[in-house]
C-alpha cells in the first residue's frame, strides 16, 4: 500500500482511517479496510484512546524530516517546542494553526478533548473582537476582564442560537481546518454578528421554496447582474424567494468571502464584499447559492458554511460550488468556442459573451482573469469600486 502493508499500532490505524477517506481507488479501499479489519480483531479491548496532540507532532516530525530547531524558529523557542513533544501542555490557538500548515495536522488532532478542551476555551475568550463588535451593534458592552467577556459572548450566543464555542464543534473545526489564516474566535464572532444580522432580516422575507437540485435558479440570479443596480435587485429578488441577502464585513483577523446557514427555515446567505468588485460579488454570491442547490446547507438542519474563496484548501463540496457557480455563469460550452480570444484577454470577445449570455462583462472578466491566473489583465473591467457604494451603512464601522 506504499507507506506499510500492515498496520500494527493505533497511529497507523488511525493513518489507514484517515486515507480510506480520501481514496476512491476501489483496490485500495479493499485493502485498507482488510488491514483495518485485522488490526481491530486482534485488538478487541485494547485499542487505546486518540493520541494527544504530542504525539501527532513528533510523528509528522518524524515523517517529513523536521528538526526541533526547525519547529523552535517557527514558534518562538525551543522550550515551547519541548513542553508541547514532552505533553506538558497543549497548543495554542496561533499554535495550532502554524503546526497545520507546516506539519499538515488537522486541527481536529491538535484541539484536545476533556477538561484541556475548556482550557482552549478559556483561552479564546480574551481574543474575542469584543470593541468592534459593539461597534457594529452585536454587543451591549465591550468589557475587558476575560470573565465579563465570556458572559456577554454567551449571551449573544444564547441570544441567536449558536452554541458557545461552537469552534469545538463538528462543523466550525473542519472550518478552522480550512481557515489557516484566521483566528478562531473571530471566526465565531463574525458567525454570530451574521446570524444577529439575519434574525432581525427574516420578517421582511417570502415565503422559502427549496431550490435543492434546482440549476436553473442560479442562472436567474446571475442574470440579474446585467441589470442597473444588479447587486440590489438581487437582494430584493432573494427576499421574495425567502432568501435573506446580508452584507457583515469581515473582522480582523479574519479571511472571509461569505458564508450561507438557515435560520428559522430560511436560507441566509452573507457576503463580506472583501474584494469590493464586481466580478467578485457575482461568483461569491453564486458560490453561496450552490450550496444550497447542491444540498450542502438545507433548512431543516442550523449547519453553516463560511467560505474563504482565496484558500489552498478547498473540499470536496466547495469544488463543487466552485464549479457550479462558474458554468452557472459561462456554461462550459460557450467557454470552449469562444476560449481562443477569451484567453488573449480579448474586450470584444468578453463583451460578446456577456451580451449572448445576458450577463455583466465584468463576469466574464473575472473568469479570463482566473484562467490566467493573471490579474493584472482587464482590470478595468472587473467593476472595482461598484459595490460597497450599494450599502454604505454596512460599512461605517467596518474594520477592513
Amino acid at each position: 500500500m506504499g507507506d506499510f502493508d500492515r498496520i500494527s499500532t493505533e497511529t497507523e490505524r488511525l493513518d489507514a482511517l484517515d486515507r480510506l477517506a480520501q481514496t476512491y481507488d476501489s483496490a485500495e479501499r479493499t485493502q485498507l479496510i482488510g488491514m483495518i479489519a485485522e488490526y481491530e480483531a486482534g485488538h478487541p479491548a485494547m485499542i487505546p484512546p486518540v493520541p494527544a496532540p504530542a504525539e501527532f507532532i513528533r510523528n509528522a516530525m518524524v515523517r517529513l524530516g523536521i528538526t526541533q530547531t526547525a519547529l523552535a524558529k517557527q514558534l518562538g523557542s525551543r522550550g515551547r517546542v519541548s513542553e508541547l513533544l514532552t505533553g506538558k501542555r497543549t497548543p495554542s490557538i496561533n499554535e495550532i494553526k502554524i503546526l497545520r500548515a507546516l506539519l499538515g495536522i488537522s486541527a481536529d488532532r491538535l484541539i484536545p478533548s476533556g477538561e484541556t478542551e475548556l482550557t482552549t476555551q478559556a483561552q479564546a475568550f480574551p481574543r474575542y473582537p469584543v470593541g468592534e463588535m459593539f461597534k457594529r451593534g452585536w454587543l451591549e458592552s465591550a468589557p475587558r476582564a476575560k470573565e465579563k467577556i465570556q458572559e456577554v459572548v454567551d449571551a449573544l450566543c444564547a441570544r441567536v442560537a449558536v452554541p458557545s464555542m461552537c469552534f469545538q464543534g463538528t462543523a466550525f473545526r473542519r472550518s478552522i481546518d480550512t481557515h489557516v489564516k484566521s483566528d478562531p474566535a473571530a471566526l465565531h464572532a463574525w458567525l454570530l454578528g451574521a446570524r444577529l444580522t439575519a434574525l432581525n432580516a427574516l420578517e421582511r422575507l417570502g415565503a422559502y421554496v427549496d431550490i435543492r437540485g434546482n440549476t436553473d435558479f442560479l442562472k436567474k440570479v446571475v442574470q440579474l447582474s446585467a441589470k442597473k443596480q444588479g447587486p440590489v435587485q438581487a437582494v430584493e429578488f432573494l427576499r421574495q424567494q425567502g432568501i435573506a441577502l446580508l452584507v457583515v464585513p469581515h473582522l480582523k483577523r479574519t479571511h472571509l468571502d461569505g458564508g450561507v446557514f438557515c435560520v428559522n427555515g430560511h436560507p441566509v446567505v452573507v457576503l463580506t464584499l472583501r474584494y469590493d468588485r464586481l466580478d467578485a460579488f457575482w461568483f461569491t454570491l453564486l458560490h453561496e447559492l450552490a450550496h444550497l442547490v447542491l444540498g450542502h446547507v438545507v433548512p431543516e438542519k442550523e449547519d453553516f458554511i463560511i467560505d474563504d474563496l482565496d484558500a489552498e484548501k478547498q473540499e470536496q463540496q466547495e469544488q463543487d460550488a466552485n464549479v457550479l457557480a462558474r458554468i452557472s455563469a459561462i456554461p462550459d460550452e460557450i467557454w470552449k468556442k469562444n476560449r481562443q480570444s477569451l484567453m488573449r484577454a480579448s474586450v470584444a470577445a468578453m463583451y460578446l459573451v456577456a451580451d449572448e449570455l445576458g450577463i455583466h462583462p465584468s463576469i466574464v472578466a473575472g473568469r479570463i482573469r482566473y484562467e490566467r491566473r493573471d490579474y493584472r489583465v482587464l482590470s478595468q473591467h472587473v467593476g472595482g469600486k461598484m459595490v460597497r457604494a450599494l450599502f454604505p451603512k454596512e460599512f461605517l464601522v467596518s474594520a477592513s
